[in-house]
């Protein structure tokens, strides 16, 4: 025996369970995001992790310069450069993340690294006890003393 369902009951019916899909897909997709999505405080930690990275490089470098391991390896600046390129692009991105960093405050971080870079006597103490500096000042400005 067949059962007659009318056109306009299957229709209904039909688009009854389209919404139904969609509300329902749009709940798991809400709550996927919202699980995998990074809270404040990962963006925060991450953004400090970034900086922390810059001032270690510049620690690194004035440790080496303390040591006399940059004036030691002949021609050339030890690969003070190749560090210091990497910071000031570590920073900017760093800088980006972090929206509790002023534009005021990040002109002036992104100028310390820029005089430091644009230092001849990479040598001299002078520029270890200048790398040391700078990264004192990510880290206050990062929160990361």
């Amino acid at each position: 025996m067949a059962l007659y369902i009318p056109a306009g009951a299957r229709k209904r019916r039909t688009v009854l369970i389209a919404l139904g899909a969609v509300a329902v897909g749009l709940l798991l997709g809400f709550g996927i995001g919202r699980t995998t999505a990074p809270t404040p405080t990962e963006k925060i930690r991450s953004a400090q992790a970034d900086a922390r990275e810059v001032s270690s490089g510049l620690r690194v470098l004035a440790l080496h310069d303390e040591a006399g391991a940059i004036a030691t390896r002949g021609s050339g600046d030890g690969g003070a450069s190749l560090v210091l390129d990497r910071a000031h692009d570590d920073l900017r991105t760093a800088i980006q993340a972090a929206p509790w960093i002023s534009q005021r405050e990040a002109d002036k971080l992104l100028a310390a690294l820029a005089t430091l870079s644009a230092r001849s006597d990479r040598t001299d103490q002078a520029f270890g006890k200048a790398a040391e500096v700078t990264a004192e000042q990510i880290d206050d400005a990062f929160g990361n003393s």
